[in-house]
């Protein structure tokens, strides 16, 4: 198997590739102008200078960086990890479909994880992964197109691994390829190769998650009628958006209940990067439904649609501090059936190329 690593860097409008190993993010203050910079093998630095308009266009776009300083949204861009691709194929596979599967980009072990999670299909057909947010960038999903075109693809399906088609990272996606005409931050260069591009279903459009989140649970549980389950996810910023997800989470918990013998199984978005108080009336409610069901006697098992363990389970715990509950941290791509659903994914995306 050959694992290929290229993270992306920037300096002013320059690009820049280097191969490297490990890349770590961190900050650059100097003679008071800021920078979001990653530091790459043999300490070279590769700067994307941000700009004032830069920084009034972030802010119109996300809501939260509203409520931010220039340090904060800096910081914040940080801990989203580096933008950079993986080539997960043997050199040996060739064909005339390859898949490139997207990520927000996860840090360790997530990154490695989700690579894992993509060797069996890179057996078949020639398979790149390319991690972040291109808020600033799209060199890493350039780079990962070129690698595929260079196996051989002549279509590429496209699997967005955002849980629903309306992120605003989808958003982003979709201008990079220029499927839309609005970025959902920066407007970065499109990447347009001479293949056909295919976008692979949604894991919303699957109950095959809800499998795996009903399993995740299942293996809490010592007690089904009297437990609740809370499905959470991140959800949206967007109101009209985030009502839209509860609905395609209900009918998760429809299929799970039907599955199941529990109490009840509720679900809630957080809105993990909706403005502070947003998201804080989300966490009131979470809460109070923890606190009504100790009330009643039941236990409360929280599981989520997240493909990996990270920052958002991390906030959950301490969302819930003080509480009676068990949660479920385990990412879904980490479930056998995960593969069930990229190859789903894919060859419903086949059907339509």
């Amino acid at each position: 198997m050959m694992l290929t690593t290229k993270k992306i860097g920037f300096k002013g409008h320059a690009a820049a590739i280097s191969i490297t190993l490990i890349a770590t993010a961190f900050l650059l203050g100097f003679s008071g102008t800021l920078f979001a910079q990653e530091d790459q093998s043999q300490n070279e630095a590769h700067q994307h200078q941000i700009t004032a308009e830069e920084f009034a266009v972030l802010r119109s776009k996300i809501p939260l960086y509203q409520e931010y300083t220039d340090e904060d949204i800096i910081n914040s861009m940080e801990r989203m990890g580096p933008n950079h691709n993986v080539y997960v194929s043997d050199a040996t596979v060739q064909g005339d479909i390859g898949i490139l599967a997207l990520a927000h980009g996860f840090n360790e072990p997530g990154d490695t994880q989700f690579k894992e999670a993509m060797i069996p299909i890179s057996k078949t057909y020639p398979t790149a992964v390319g991690y972040g947010m291109a808020m600033m960038t799209s060199e890493h999903i350039q780079s990962a197109v070129d690698d595929l075109v260079a196996a051989g693809a002549k279509t590429i399906v496209l699997i967005y691994t955002s849980f629903t088609p309306t992120s605003n990272l989808v958003k982003q996606w979709d201008y990079i390829f220029d499927r839309g005409n609005d970025s959902a931050y920066l407007d970065v260069p499109k990447v347009t190769p001479d293949v056909n591009l295919v976008v692979a279903p949604p894991q919303s459009d699957s109950l095959i998650i809800a499998d795996i989140m009903l399993d995740n649970v299942q293996q809490m549980s010592t007690d089904p009628e009297n437990e609740l389950v809370i499905v959470v996810s991140h959800g949206p910023t967007d109101a009209d958006l985030n009502e839209k997800e509860l609905v395609i989470l209900e009918g998760y918990a429809d299929h799970m209940r039907q599955k199941s013998d529990f109490s009840d199984i509720k679900v809630i978005t957080l809105q993990d990067d909706a403005p502070r108080a947003i998201r804080a009336a989300n966490v009131t409610r979470f809460r109070n439904w923890v606190e009504t069901a100790a009330a009643e006697g039941k236990q409360v098992l929280v599981v989520s649609n997240l493909l990996t363990t990270g920052s958002v389970h991390r906030k959950i715990n301490r969302d819930l501090e003080g509480l009676d509950y068990e949660f479920s941290t385990t990412g879904t791509m980490r479930h056998p059936l995960f593969q069930d659903w990229i190859e789903h994914a894919v060859n419903e995306a086949l059907k339509q190329s």
